[in-house]
């Protein structure tokens, strides 16, 4: 549905938030935490190798028993690669708790903070994204513009399904005891898009990135910034 004047539904109840390249650009979840976990993986294993979260993870990330050495590489390998996996993102999530311990800050967008501030005093504020839950708390407590924390209602991860499946996005109108039309989703991805729209959400698509904005689907509401959407 394509929404006038890019305006906020007055059914909106819940604005659900993807992350990389809608909240935060690519190239800091890419070269920032994505190159610290693999740089730090082999010391990380080595330093807390029996943890029950740890070996976990592990059992999530590999369905055979592994070596330190291998699931280094292993982590290596799937991090380069972006791959969704449960056990990899859990990984990811408790690397990234020891980079923002030394001093690494989030990035998010000029209109993100602003924008929130604003939204939460009518609407919840949900995030999902492919990273663990943990991940996303860690990154909105430990942004460039502070903790945006208070602003966030709920987050959801892979858990609750693919994002470029439909049903996910019921799931996550049920868990937020609400109809899927009453949900707002912002995303970089038209496949999220779609897939947010066929379960009745509202949706627009962010298009931030010059490589973007050549998108020429005319069903698409498209946005580049957070503000600029009004709310009725």
């Amino acid at each position: 549905m394509v929404c006038p004047e890019k305006t906020i539904p007055k059914c909106t109840k819940v604005i659900l938030c993807d992350i990389a390249g809608t909240t935060t650009s690519i190239e800091f979840i890419k070269d920032v935490l994505f190159k610290f976990a693999s740089d730090n993986i082999q010391s990380f294993l080595e330093l807390n190798w029996n943890k029950e979260e740890v070996q976990h993870a592990l059992k999530l990330l590999s369905n055979k028993s592994t070596k330190l050495e291998e699931a280094v590489e292993m982590v290596k390998e799937k991090t380069n690669k972006n791959e969704m996996n449960e056990g990899l993102k859990v990984l990811q999530g408790l690397l990234y708790q020891k980079g923002y311990e030394k001093d690494i800050r989030a990035h998010v967008f000029p209109d993100v903070f602003p924008c929130f501030q604003i939204w939460s005093k009518k609407f919840k504020i949900a995030i999902y994204s492919t990273g663990s839950v943990e991940s996303q708390k860690l990154l909105f407590a430990n942004t460039i513009e502070g903790n945006l924390s208070e602003f966030i209602d709920s987050y959801f991860d892979l858990l609750v399904g693919s994002k470029t499946d439909s049903c996910s996005y019921s799931h996550i109108a049920k868990n937020l005891n609400v109809q899927p039309q009453n949900i707002l989703f912002l995303t970089d991805s038209i496949a999220e898009v779609k897939a947010a729209e066929k379960a009745g959400c509202q949706s627009f698509l962010v298009v931030r990135s010059a490589s973007q904005s050549k998108v020429t689907d005319s069903s698409l509401n498209i946005i580049s910034s957070f503000d600029e959407l009004k709310i009725e």
